[in-house]
Formats: C-alpha cells, sequence, structure tokens
C-alpha cells in the first residue's frame, strides 16, 4: 500500500512537471505567434492603404466600389509595402544590433543610438541601389550596421516622407480580422500609417496564425518580415561567457551580413 502510494505521488508529480512544461511551450509559442502577427499585420495594412495613400475618398470608392479597397492592389505579382514597412524592419535591426552588442560584450550604448544608425542605413536604401552601396563596409560612424543592405527589394523608394527624409539627412529621425483590417484604409488621409498601425495592434491581438491566407499571400517580404520577427522573439542568446555560437545571428547582426537561408 505504502509503495502503491509512493508511486502515485511521484506519477503526480511526474505529470505536474509535464504539464508545467506544456504551459511554458504554448506561452512561448503565443509570444512567437503574437510577434509574427504584429509585424506581419502591420505590413498587411501598409500595403492595403499604400495603394490608395492620401486618394481622396470619392476617388477610393469610385474606383474600388462602395466597400472601398477591400484586397490588395497588386504590382507584379506582389502587394508593395511603403517606407512604413521599411522602417520598421530597420528600426527591428537597430534594436537587435544593440542587444547582441550587451549581450556579446557586456556594455553598449541605449537603443535609439543604434536604431538612429539604421535609419542610415534605410537613408542609403532611399538614395542608392544595392551596387552603390559597398558590400565590404559596415559598422562605420556612418551606420550600414544593418543586415538589410543586403536586401534588394528593399531599395525601393515607397513615398517616404520629406520631412523624415530631411532629418535623417541631417543625422536624427528619432522618433485581421477581414473588416476590420479594410476599414481604417478607405479614407483621404495617410491610408498606410493608419492601415499598418491597425495591423499591428490586430496581428498581435489574434497572432499569425489566425491572419487569413489571402492577406499573407503575395505580401512582399513576408519572408524577411517574418524572419525579422523570428529574431526578436529569440533575441541574442550569445553571452560574454561564451558557449554557445549562432552563424547566422553573428552574421546579421555582428558583422551586418545577411546570412544565406536553406531553401
Amino acid at each position: 500500500m505504502i509503495s502503491w502510494y509512493g508511486e502515485a505521488s511521484r506519477t503526480r508529480k511526474k505529470n505536474k512537471r509535464r504539464e508545467k512544461g506544456k504551459g511554458i511551450r504554448m506561452k512561448k509559442r503565443g509570444k512567437l505567434d503574437a510577434i509574427r502577427g504584429s509585424l506581419i499585420g502591420g505590413a498587411v495594412g501598409d500595403a492595403l492603404g499604400y495603394a490608395i495613400e492620401f486618394w481622396q475618398e470619392d476617388q477610393i470608392f469610385h474606383t474600388y466600389g462602395s466597400n472601398g479597397i477591400t484586397e490588395y492592389a497588386l504590382v507584379d505579382g506582389k502587394a508593395q509595402i511603403s517606407d512604413d514597412t521599411q522602417m520598421t524592419l530597420f528600426t527591428a535591426a537597430g534594436i537587435l544590433v544593440g542587444d547582441t552588442r550587451m549581450s556579446m560584450n557586456g556594455n553598449g550604448d541605449k537603443p535609439r543610438t543604434y536604431v538612429a544608425m539604421a535609419y542610415q542605413d534605410w537613408l542609403k536604401t532611399q538614395r542608392s541601389d544595392i551596387h552603390g552601396v559597398n558590400p565590404y563596409k559596415r559598422h562605420t560612424r556612418e551606420g550600414e550596421i544593418s543586415w538589410l543592405l543586403d536586401v534588394p527589394e528593399l531599395y525601393a523608394l515607397r513615398a517616404p516622407g520629406n520631412t523624415c527624409l530631411s532629418s535623417l539627412a541631417q543625422r536624427g529621425c528619432g522618433e485581421y480580422v477581414d473588416d476590420f483590417m479594410k476599414n481604417p484604409v478607405n479614407h483621404k488621409g495617410d491610408s498606410d500609417s493608419t492601415g499598418a498601425v491597425t495591423g499591428n495592434i490586430l496581428g498581435t491581438l489574434v497572432g499569425y496564425e489566425t491572419i487569413e491566407e489571402k492577406w499573407k499571400n503575395h505580401l512582399e517580404l513576408s519572408d524577411v518580415i517574418l524572419e525579422m520577427a523570428d529574431d526578436l522573439y529569440q533575441g541574442c542568446q550569445t553571452s560574454e561567457s561564451g558557449g554557445y555560437s549562432d552563424l547566422a545571428w553573428e552574421s546579421k547582426y555582428v558583422r551586418g551580413r545577411r546570412y544565406p537561408r536553406m531553401s
């Protein structure tokens, strides 16, 4: 009898540990899904609104019908993102460079320092092409900390605001549910920005897996956006004491080079 109770107690403890581990894994998956949902959701709203940015409302409804724009206006088979999503990616890259320097070296500047450097990198994509950015030059006073400089599709002018462009030139710009995704963009204002913010919020709430496939399909740079989301979730796992190495991470956030992904 005593043996039976002892075995039962051990079984209960084992099951409890198993359930606790399962709960932790589910919580982690939920966090990753939320981060992915936020970045992809923002890009969805951005791409939907970019096609009609600053259109008058009568022009929108005349062109797309009484419900306004309700699906992507594809260009060469892609739902194009605007500068809003471009800068979101560079913001994330700057944050992760700072996180990596702090983890690996034990010292680093405030996140805004690296974000500002990453914005300088984004500015290069708006003023040059990928061949005009020295592929061997990274981590200089002029910036060039971002592996995103190795992504050809980011060298595209997508209606960047003149105020931000001029501020950056002076070295400092510091600063799905189906129907819910359509409403924020069908107005005469800054449709891509309102769509992006709404998408960020909704994507976080519902998660990436809940976003309908029709919004994920044809979305420009969705692979890069998901890669960045996964990196934000992971964070730098390498420390001063060593013992762990991640070649892809070190390539991107130490050397500023895009790591070749396996197909």
